[in-house]
């Protein structure tokens, strides 16, 4: 399989503007239906992770994360996974039967309470090929919410505060500055972190990650039927991309009904945990 040396690429212009105001749209819809859902005591909003935002003497409840956008937002993911880029980048890394193994939202926001600190999404064997695709809807920069990364450090299993330690923290670290539109791919075990909001109000990027089989496997939770059942979801939102671009329709289609027959909402999945450095 291919692999970034460097644990990150970053790719320009892979979406469009007509894809970028139609995930715009879809994910301002699902954040307003998610603080709705919070007023309300709602369980369904439990699958968001909210944060609080001061903007002098006035402070606002903001969504920080959306985990199972599957679950929240069907439409918004099949489009986002079934973009061409977005599965050949997944394809090329993991292999043709590669399996995108959760689709989350993550918002940053001037003024935020919650950081993005130094961290690994995950430690493995490295048996198998993991990786991350981020697709940025807004621009990002040093000032403004850009990753920030520890190049190289994709391979290590020793402690992260020795690993941040041995890289010197910020003086060795690259912030990766993006424009909307724009795609990083990162290995899971990379070191990285986000810079802080300085700039503008927000910044937002939608998140899949993808797995080889085998290597999902290797996660008792992830059962071979599971597998199966998100590689026809690969399918699926494909389908479902190609007919929003051809007619603007991103609702009632036989396909939404079809892909809602799938097995996506990953309640029984136990995910690997984060590796953060913690203060």
């Amino acid at each position: 399989m291919p692999t970034l040396t460097t644990g990150y690429q970053h790719i320009p212009a892979v979406v469009d503007i007509c894809d970028l105001a139609f995930l715009r749209e879809r994910l301002e819809h699902q954040t307003n239906q998610l603080l709705l859902m919070r007023e309300r005591r709602d369980p369904s909003a439990e699958r968001a992770i909210f944060q609080t935002v001061n903007d002098g003497d006035q402070s606002a409840i903001k969504v920080f994360r959306i985990n199972q956008l599957l679950s929240q937002d069907h439409e918004l993911a099949l489009y986002f996974l079934g973009h061409p880029t977005i599965q050949a980048i997944g394809q090329k890394l993991c292999g043709a039967d590669a399996v995108p193994v959760y689709v989350s939202a993550q918002f940053r926001h001037m003024g935020e309470s919650s950081t993005v600190i130094w961290h690994q999404d995950m430690v493995h064997d490295r048996a198998g090929p993991i990786y991350t695709i981020g697709l940025y809807l807004d621009d990002a920069w040093s000032q403004n919410g850009a990753l920030r990364i520890l190049p190289d450090t994709q391979y290590s299993k020793a402690n992260i505060e020795e690993i941040v330690r041995q890289n010197d923290g910020a003086s060795q670290s690259q912030s990766i500055p993006v424009a909307a539109g724009d795609v990083i791919v990162h290995d899971v075990m990379l070191v990285h972190c986000s810079d802080d909001m300085k700039e503008t109000q927000q910044r937002r990027t939608l998140y899949v990650e993808f797995r080889s089989p085998e290597r999902a496997l290797q996660n008792s939770t992830m059962s071979d039927a599971w597998i199966k059942s998100q590689q026809g979801l690969m399918r699926q939102a494909a389908c479902f991309y190609e007919l929003v671009r051809k007619t603007g329709n991103s609702e009632g289609t036989e396909i939404i009904k079809q892909g809602k027959e799938l097995h996506l909402d990953a309640v029984d999945i136990r995910f690997e945990t984060a590796n953060y450095l913690h203060p």
